[in-house]
């Protein structure tokens, strides 16, 4: 009895590992695709991020706020992959850097959290998908002080 039990304990040991393996970085790229297209918040100031694929490990993206018909505030982002870690990046208007956060937290590819310590304001960019048409992000410190939410809609 003994010997029988061993085999398949083995196997199920097998079965356990190779299901609990974390996905690698093409694959939890692929999860951000859900990104794509346009949101947009309705209240007050119109803040919009429009995202589209530059390639299998890039994401490109814009965000701006417009207040009436002026544009108050744009800036290019980027997801993309970098030995098998996934960063985002913001680079706003006016400038001469651009900065970067490491995906540091996924959940059931709808909840990214990307980390900049060094960074003085953010620390942390949230992404979480509510359902398919309402996204809320969120930026705060790691203390979690300074937090700001917004609720955004896809709009295309």
């Amino acid at each position: 009895m003994k010997i029988a039990i061993l085999p398949v304990l083995g196997l199920l040991s097998l079965l356990l590992s190779i299901s609990c393996q974390s996905p690698n970085s093409s694959e939890r790229i692929g999860e951000l695709r859900v990104l794509l297209g346009t949101w947009e918040t309705s209240d007050g100031t119109i803040f919009t991020e429009h995202w589209n694929v530059v390639n299998d490990s890039i994401l490109s993206g814009m965000g701006f706020s417009n207040y009436g018909t002026d544009t108050v505030f744009k800036e290019s982002l980027k997801i993309f992959t970098l030995r098998d870690n996934i960063y985002y990046s913001a680079n706003i208007k006016g400038h001469d850097h651009e900065v970067v956060f490491r995906l540091e937290k996924t959940g059931n590819g709808r909840y990214w959290k990307f980390v900049n310590p060094d960074h003085d304001y953010p620390n942390i960019i949230e992404y979480r998908l509510l359902d398919d048409s309402t996204l809320e992000t969120r930026t705060s410190t790691l203390a979690g002080t300074k937090e700001k939410t917004f609720l955004m809609k896809k709009i295309k």
